[in-house]
């Protein structure tokens, strides 16, 4: 088949496909990629005006058939109505989670984040010492308040009250349950504790 009969056969497939308010089409890049598109009108988030809209670009191939022809436009619709959630849903007046985005500002946010969970491993704790007898505040982002001091059998130390526990199995242990043993660690909930104290 020429690619001139099967873009034909293309615009025919998604011709049958329908969505309220949208328009489904096939068209041609200048530099010849055939794609799928879809376009509404709709009030534009930013300048208050009533404007065409347009989905993303979705790449099309000869080698597809009917039903991936199909389910792509089905994906552009449920990709645009996600789209739309994200630019009118808004958290004290402001679009959160609004979709565009700048990739490398994106992950300066995420480095900024990562820095501040390690940065909050241990700052949570009111007294590391593990014999000062205070009360250690448990933190989300400390995975356990337990640690292996050795292997084949030896137990886990607590790093605030110097206690062994009983959980620890040659190279694996299971510190959320030897920190809930002890009492200074609860994953679930931040909360004061003391050492020993009972969860």
């Amino acid at each position: 088949m020429r690619i001139e009969d099967w873009i034909d056969w293309a615009r025919t497939v998604v011709a049958e496909c329908s969505f309220p308010e949208y328009k489904l089409q096939v068209a041609v890049s200048r530099t010849g990629f055939v794609y799928l598109q879809a376009h509404y009108d709709e009030v534009d988030t930013v300048t208050g005006v009533v404007e065409p809209q347009y989905t993303r670009r979705w790449l099309l191939a000869p080698e597809m058939t009917k039903s991936e022809i199909v389910a792509t436009a089905f994906k552009c619709v449920l990709t645009s109505m996600e789209h739309k959630t994200r630019e009118w849903f808004l958290y004290r007046g402001r679009a959160v989670y609004q979709p565009h985005q700048d990739v490398d500002k994106l992950w300066e946010t995420c480095r900024q984040s990562d820095e501040r969970l390690r940065n909050a491993e241990y700052e949570d704790y009111a007294d590391f010492s593990p014999k000062s007898g205070a009360p250690a505040i448990a933190s989300r982002y400390h995975i356990a308040a337990w640690e292996p001091v050795g292997c084949g059998g030896t137990p886990s130390l607590c790093q605030i009250c110097g206690r062994a526990d009983d959980l620890y199995h040659g190279d694996e242990w299971e510190g959320r349950e030897a920190a809930m043993q002890c009492g200074v660690f609860d994953d679930d909930e931040l909360a004061t504790k003391n050492c020993g104290g009972l969860l």
